[in-house]
Protein backbone atom coordinates (compact mmCIF):
# COMPACT_ATOMS: atom_id res chain seq x y z
CA UNK A 1 0.00 0.00 0.00
CA UNK A 2 2.82 2.65 0.79
CA UNK A 3 4.42 1.68 -2.49
CA UNK A 4 1.35 2.36 -4.01
CA UNK A 5 0.70 5.69 -2.45
CA UNK A 6 4.57 6.63 -3.11
CA UNK A 7 3.98 5.72 -7.04
CA UNK A 8 1.10 8.12 -6.79
CA UNK A 9 3.14 10.84 -5.14
CA UNK A 10 6.10 10.46 -7.76
CA UNK A 11 3.23 10.47 -10.55
CA UNK A 12 1.91 13.85 -9.37
CA UNK A 13 5.34 15.49 -9.17
CA UNK A 14 5.94 14.44 -12.74
CA UNK A 15 2.39 15.68 -13.68
CA UNK A 16 2.96 18.98 -11.63
CA UNK A 17 6.62 19.42 -13.34
CA UNK A 18 4.78 18.91 -16.82
CA UNK A 19 2.20 21.67 -15.97
CA UNK A 20 5.04 24.28 -14.62
CA UNK A 21 7.04 23.38 -17.89
CA UNK A 22 3.81 24.20 -20.35
CA UNK A 23 3.17 27.39 -18.43
CA UNK A 24 6.95 28.56 -19.22
CA UNK A 25 6.37 27.55 -22.87
CA UNK A 26 3.24 29.59 -23.27
CA UNK A 27 4.88 32.74 -21.79
CA UNK A 28 7.43 32.47 -24.50
CA UNK A 29 4.96 32.06 -26.72
CA UNK A 30 3.10 34.86 -25.98
CA UNK A 31 6.32 37.23 -25.85
CA UNK A 32 7.02 35.81 -28.90
CA UNK A 33 3.55 36.88 -30.23
CA UNK A 34 4.23 40.32 -28.54
CA UNK A 35 7.47 40.60 -30.94
CA UNK A 36 5.23 39.47 -34.07
CA UNK A 37 2.31 41.89 -33.57
CA UNK A 38 5.14 44.66 -33.06
CA UNK A 39 7.11 43.74 -36.27
CA UNK A 40 3.83 43.78 -38.66
CA UNK A 41 2.11 47.18 -37.03
CA UNK A 42 5.84 48.58 -37.72
CA UNK A 43 5.93 47.14 -41.18
CA UNK A 44 2.33 48.62 -41.63
CA UNK A 45 2.96 52.56 -40.59
CA UNK A 46 6.46 52.46 -42.43
CA UNK A 47 5.06 50.90 -45.86
CA UNK A 48 2.89 54.59 -45.99
CA UNK A 49 4.42 57.23 -48.67
CA UNK A 50 7.37 58.30 -47.11
CA UNK A 51 8.40 55.72 -45.13
CA UNK A 52 10.76 53.54 -44.97
CA UNK A 53 9.59 50.55 -47.26
CA UNK A 54 7.61 52.70 -48.90
CA UNK A 55 8.85 52.52 -52.66
CA UNK A 56 10.82 48.90 -52.30
CA UNK A 57 11.78 47.57 -55.84
CA UNK A 58 14.22 44.10 -56.65
CA UNK A 59 15.64 42.02 -54.20
CA UNK A 60 14.49 44.81 -51.75
CA UNK A 61 11.24 44.08 -52.61
CA UNK A 62 11.28 40.18 -51.96
CA UNK A 63 13.03 40.21 -48.84
CA UNK A 64 10.37 42.22 -47.22
CA UNK A 65 7.63 40.37 -48.61
CA UNK A 66 9.16 37.19 -47.71
CA UNK A 67 10.31 38.79 -44.46
CA UNK A 68 6.38 39.59 -43.37
CA UNK A 69 5.29 35.84 -44.69
CA UNK A 70 7.99 35.20 -41.61
CA UNK A 71 6.92 37.16 -39.12
CA UNK A 72 3.38 35.96 -40.20
CA UNK A 73 4.48 32.42 -39.89
CA UNK A 74 5.83 32.80 -36.09
CA UNK A 75 2.58 34.20 -34.93
CA UNK A 76 0.51 31.73 -35.94
CA UNK A 77 3.36 28.94 -34.54
CA UNK A 78 2.93 30.82 -31.45
CA UNK A 79 -1.05 31.11 -31.49
CA UNK A 80 -1.49 27.11 -32.04
CA UNK A 81 0.91 26.98 -28.69
CA UNK A 82 -1.26 29.74 -26.42
CA UNK A 83 -4.78 27.85 -28.02
CA UNK A 84 -6.44 25.48 -25.79
CA UNK A 85 -6.56 22.07 -27.38
CA UNK A 86 -9.61 20.44 -26.31
CA UNK A 87 -10.31 16.26 -26.48
CA UNK A 88 -13.33 15.22 -28.29
CA UNK A 89 -16.80 14.58 -26.02
CA UNK A 90 -17.02 11.37 -27.53
CA UNK A 91 -13.65 10.05 -26.65
CA UNK A 92 -13.72 11.91 -23.08
CA UNK A 93 -17.43 9.95 -22.74
CA UNK A 94 -15.63 6.64 -23.62
CA UNK A 95 -12.67 7.28 -21.32
CA UNK A 96 -14.01 9.08 -18.24
CA UNK A 97 -17.04 6.00 -18.14
CA UNK A 98 -15.29 2.86 -19.09
CA UNK A 99 -11.57 3.77 -18.69
CA UNK A 100 -11.35 5.33 -15.48
CA UNK A 101 -10.01 8.16 -16.51
CA UNK A 102 -10.78 10.88 -14.21
CA UNK A 103 -7.89 13.52 -13.87
CA UNK A 104 -8.10 15.74 -16.87
CA UNK A 105 -11.17 18.68 -16.62
CA UNK A 106 -12.77 17.17 -19.56
CA UNK A 107 -13.49 13.62 -18.06
CA UNK A 108 -14.70 15.10 -14.90
CA UNK A 109 -17.23 17.09 -16.85
CA UNK A 110 -18.93 13.92 -18.36
CA UNK A 111 -18.86 12.46 -14.35
CA UNK A 112 -21.61 13.20 -12.10
CA UNK A 113 -20.79 13.48 -8.40
CA UNK A 114 -21.29 10.36 -7.61
CA UNK A 115 -19.07 8.81 -9.87
CA UNK A 116 -16.42 11.07 -9.36
CA UNK A 117 -16.80 9.93 -5.73
CA UNK A 118 -16.45 6.24 -6.51
CA UNK A 119 -13.70 6.93 -8.60
CA UNK A 120 -11.64 9.05 -5.71
CA UNK A 121 -12.01 5.69 -3.50
CA UNK A 122 -10.05 3.98 -6.12
CA UNK A 123 -7.26 1.98 -5.06
CA UNK A 124 -3.63 2.66 -6.12
CA UNK A 125 -3.12 1.12 -9.15
CA UNK A 126 -6.44 2.17 -10.41
CA UNK A 127 -5.31 5.66 -9.39
CA UNK A 128 -1.77 5.01 -11.60
CA UNK A 129 -3.43 4.00 -14.64
CA UNK A 130 -5.56 6.92 -14.51
CA UNK A 131 -2.44 9.06 -13.48
CA UNK A 132 -0.04 7.66 -16.87
CA UNK A 133 -2.93 8.03 -19.23
CA UNK A 134 -2.84 11.82 -18.27
CA UNK A 135 0.43 12.47 -18.06
CA UNK A 136 0.89 10.53 -21.83
CA UNK A 137 -1.47 13.31 -22.93
CA UNK A 138 0.36 16.18 -20.90
CA UNK A 139 3.62 15.29 -21.98
CA UNK A 140 2.60 15.19 -25.64
CA UNK A 141 0.78 18.63 -25.26
CA UNK A 142 4.15 20.18 -23.86
CA UNK A 143 5.88 18.64 -26.87
CA UNK A 144 3.53 20.18 -29.23
CA UNK A 145 3.80 23.34 -27.36
CA UNK A 146 8.08 23.56 -27.00
CA UNK A 147 7.76 22.38 -30.76
CA UNK A 148 5.81 25.24 -32.26
CA UNK A 149 7.50 27.79 -29.78
CA UNK A 150 10.84 26.82 -31.51
CA UNK A 151 9.58 27.37 -34.62
CA UNK A 152 7.97 30.40 -33.56
CA UNK A 153 11.15 32.30 -32.72
CA UNK A 154 13.15 30.34 -35.95
CA UNK A 155 10.37 32.56 -38.24
CA UNK A 156 10.62 34.87 -36.18
CA UNK A 157 14.50 35.57 -36.18
CA UNK A 158 14.49 34.55 -39.94
CA UNK A 159 11.79 37.49 -41.16
CA UNK A 160 13.46 40.36 -38.68
CA UNK A 161 16.73 39.96 -40.68
CA UNK A 162 15.31 39.65 -43.59
CA UNK A 163 13.11 43.13 -42.68
CA UNK A 164 16.22 44.31 -41.91
CA UNK A 165 18.03 43.30 -45.64
CA UNK A 166 14.72 44.75 -47.06
CA UNK A 167 16.43 48.90 -46.54
CA UNK A 168 20.48 47.63 -45.80
CA UNK A 169 21.48 46.21 -49.05
CA UNK A 170 25.55 46.63 -47.96
CA UNK A 171 28.09 43.90 -48.14
CA UNK A 172 28.07 44.02 -44.13
CA UNK A 173 24.18 43.87 -43.44
CA UNK A 174 24.18 40.39 -45.56
CA UNK A 175 27.34 39.24 -43.28
CA UNK A 176 25.99 40.21 -40.19
CA UNK A 177 22.10 38.85 -41.43
CA UNK A 178 23.43 35.20 -42.52
CA UNK A 179 26.00 35.46 -39.31
CA UNK A 180 22.50 35.69 -36.97
CA UNK A 181 20.53 32.94 -38.73
CA UNK A 182 22.98 30.45 -38.45
CA UNK A 183 23.41 31.55 -35.01
CA UNK A 184 19.84 31.15 -34.35
CA UNK A 185 19.09 28.17 -36.49
CA UNK A 186 21.92 26.62 -34.77
CA UNK A 187 20.92 26.89 -31.39
CA UNK A 188 17.35 26.43 -32.13
CA UNK A 189 17.29 23.12 -34.21
CA UNK A 190 17.37 20.23 -32.59
CA UNK A 191 21.12 18.80 -32.35
CA UNK A 192 22.49 15.70 -31.04
CA UNK A 193 25.11 16.09 -28.73
CA UNK A 194 27.46 13.16 -29.87
CA UNK A 195 27.50 15.10 -33.47
CA UNK A 196 28.56 18.13 -31.42
CA UNK A 197 31.24 16.33 -29.67
CA UNK A 198 32.44 15.31 -33.08
CA UNK A 199 32.85 18.02 -34.98
CA UNK A 200 34.62 19.79 -32.12
CA UNK A 201 36.77 17.21 -31.94
CA UNK A 202 37.38 16.79 -35.98
CA UNK A 203 37.69 21.01 -35.71
CA UNK A 204 40.36 20.62 -32.75
CA UNK A 205 41.88 17.85 -34.34
CA UNK A 206 45.99 18.12 -35.78
CA UNK A 207 46.07 18.65 -39.13
CA UNK A 208 47.97 16.25 -40.35
CA UNK A 209 45.37 13.47 -38.15
CA UNK A 210 42.18 15.66 -40.24
CA UNK A 211 44.26 15.41 -43.54
CA UNK A 212 45.13 11.35 -43.22
CA UNK A 213 41.39 10.96 -41.98
CA UNK A 214 40.25 12.69 -45.62
CA UNK A 215 42.41 10.58 -47.50
CA UNK A 216 41.12 7.71 -45.85
CA UNK A 217 37.26 8.59 -46.93
CA UNK A 218 38.44 9.44 -50.32
CA UNK A 219 40.20 6.35 -50.75
CA UNK A 220 37.09 4.41 -49.49
CA UNK A 221 34.73 6.23 -52.22
CA UNK A 222 37.46 5.73 -54.95
CA UNK A 223 37.59 1.73 -54.25
CA UNK A 224 33.83 0.98 -53.75
CA UNK A 225 33.49 3.10 -56.88
CA UNK A 226 36.15 1.28 -58.66
CA UNK A 227 36.03 -2.48 -57.45
CA UNK A 228 32.54 -1.97 -56.18
CA UNK A 229 31.09 -2.80 -52.64
CA UNK A 230 32.79 -5.64 -50.49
Amino acid sequence: MMRDKARVDTAWEIQKALLDWNGRVDIRATFTLTIDTALIGAVIALSTDGGLFAGLGGASRVFNFVGVAFVFASALCAVAVVTPVLRRRSVLQSEARNHNKFIYYGHLRQLSDTEIHRYLELDGPAILGALSHELKYTGDNAWRKNRFTQLALLFTTVGSVLLFLSFQTTLWAYAVAVGLMVFFVFVLHPVRQDRIDDLKRYLLAPVPTRLRRNLAIRWGRFARWLWGPE
